[in-house]
């Protein structure tokens, strides 16, 4: 079964679009969940009007209250049966071998929980910005994680956290997929992925090259930071307890992470903050294989940072 999760708000002027081009793949999905963030516009109308003209197997949601966009993907994500989740941003328009391709990729690589595949950059108004996302992001192929690329297991998505996220939902899914080394590249371009004023993330373009630590970080967002380091090791430790196989991946995964940590901390004087000092317990017990991890890892997610 093939699911597609949207998260919709204020979706209007694009939102057509993409779902004129889901109705034109070769291979339809099973299933589409749109999660709505309360949009004040015409976007539910749209959904609504889609979901009766079109044959297009449409469950809309629509949130008591505002949930933001992390939590609002979250929920649609949640909501989805398939064995693989194909996620799609309301101004983006897929070309019509998008789920084909892809569903091609994973039967060639069913090791592999998280598939990203290239695309077309274009501007609001669908003129070429640049031939290749691949080719002029900055990020690192490592830390690419554009969510309208990305097509999850299902396995994959039952790993993110149950409650509310501050960090966004791609970002967690791609480190969670490097952690046990199940991340795929897909390197057709599947989608047109269009940039505007009003859109939800930057883009960065001009590929620099990628920094030794695979985390960096600010002193004025240290504790949005650290919101995302507890989402991402909570997932990663319940990953291991549903798949033990993966555990001396996701381990060594986890212990850079936590010695990435440990050393900027030190360099910008962080340790005079408690969460800081949590993670260094956790670190100390990872590296001496210490039995207190797990009272580590109690005392670093239960205590408010």
């Amino acid at each position: 079964m093939i699911s597609i999760a949207i998260a919709t708000f204020n979706g209007e002027k694009y939102l057509p679009a993409l779902l004129f081009s889901i109705m034109a793949q070769s291979t339809p999905p099973d299933e589409i969940i749109v999660s709505d963030d309360l949009s004040t516009d015409s976007t539910r109308d749209i959904i609504s009007e889609f979901s009766r003209l079109y044959p297009l197997p449409i469950r809309s949601l629509c949130n008591n209250e505002r949930l933001g966009f992390e939590n609002n993907f979250l929920r649609a994500l949640r909501a989805c049966n398939g064995e693989y989740v194909f996620i799609a941003d309301q101004d983006d328009i897929w070309l019509p071998n998008k789920i084909s391709s892809c569903l091609d990729s994973i039967s060639h690589n069913p090791s592999k929980e998280l598939f990203i595949h290239d695309a077309i950059v274009c501007n609001e108004n669908l003129a070429i910005i640049a031939d290749s996302l691949f080719d002029i992001s900055s990020l690192p192929l490592q830390r690419y994680s554009y969510g309208f690329a990305m097509t999850a297991s299902s396995r994959l998505i039952q790993a993110l956290p149950s409650g509310p996220i501050s960090v966004g939902h791609d970002i967690l899914l791609n480190e969670i997929a490097c952690a046990f080394n199940s991340k795929f590249f897909v390197k057709q371009k599947l989608a047109i992925y269009r940039r505007h004023h009003n859109a939800h993330t930057p883009f960065l373009t001009s590929r620099k090259p990628s920094k030794p630590p695979i985390f960096t970080f600010c002193l004025s967002s240290h504790t949005r930071k650290m919101h995302f380091y507890q989402h991402a090791l909570v997932s990663c430790f319940a990953l291991i307890d549903r798949h033990p196989e993966a555990e001396i991946s996701a381990m060594n995964y986890i212990q850079q992470c936590l010695k990435t940590i440990y050393c900027t901390s030190l360099r910008l004087d962080y340790m005079r903050l408690p969460i800081f000092r949590r993670y260094l317990r956790l670190f100390y017990c990872m590296i001496t294989g210490k039995v207190l991890i797990h009272e580590a890892i109690k005392d670093l997610f239960s205590v408010p940072s």
